[in-house]
């Protein structure tokens, strides 16, 4: 069975809506470690943002989350272009997605309040389909199934979309491997 974690909302008191990437990058690097590892709060996701080297508003891309990750928490995904590389991801693959939000069928724009422009959300592949994790939802929010055809949609329509993938699960393996492995050590002196 494949964790999943509830929406980091970027409609957190006082702040602008303007940290979907970020946000979805807590969430897909959530799911990397197939719990809450990290704080899904406006707080994480612009300490991320300021890893990155971005200043507290303006738009973001794929290539500053990474800048991010790789400095906030030592590791990043895999880098995709485009819809037909995201579609082909294998069930247990977890992503942050850019695309166009008026691209988008109406139930899944009903978080936006009339925004139509560019968005990044993570979603992830589950056995039954696509699960959607809007940022612009609520934090109660526990995301949905969306038909691949409106996630094709959602990416094609913006020019030059990229995603960043990890699998469910990868860095908790990582981190009982590293756990075990200091166990044998310190059995071993």
């Amino acid at each position: 069975m494949i964790w999943l974690t509830r929406v980091c909302s970027e409609r957190e008191a006082g702040g602008p809506w303007a940290d979907c990437t970020f946000a979805s990058a807590v969430m897909m690097a959530n799911e990397a470690y197939g719990a809450r590892h990290y704080p899904q709060t406006r707080t994480e996701y612009e300490a991320l943002r300021a890893a990155s080297g971005r200043g507290p508003t303006g738009g973001t891309n794929i290539g500053d989350v990474v800048k991010g990750m790789l400095k906030r928490y030592g590791w990043t995904g895999k880098e995709l272009s485009g819809a037909a590389s995201v579609l082909l991801s294998p069930v247990g693959t977890a992503l942050v997605i850019q695309g166009t939000y008026s691209a988008l069928p109406r139930h899944f724009q009903r978080w936006g309040g009339g925004y139509q422009g560019p968005h990044a959300v993570c979603v992830v592949k589950i056995e039954a389909g696509w699960w959607w994790l809007d940022p612009l939802a609520t934090s109660e929010y526990v995301g949905e199934l969306i038909p691949e055809s409106a996630l094709k949609t959602f990416i094609t329509a913006l020019p030059g979309a990229r995603a960043l993938s990890v699998k469910v699960g990868e860095r908790k393996v990582a981190l009982l491997t590293l756990v075990d492995k200091i166990a044998r050590l310190v059995d071993t002196t």
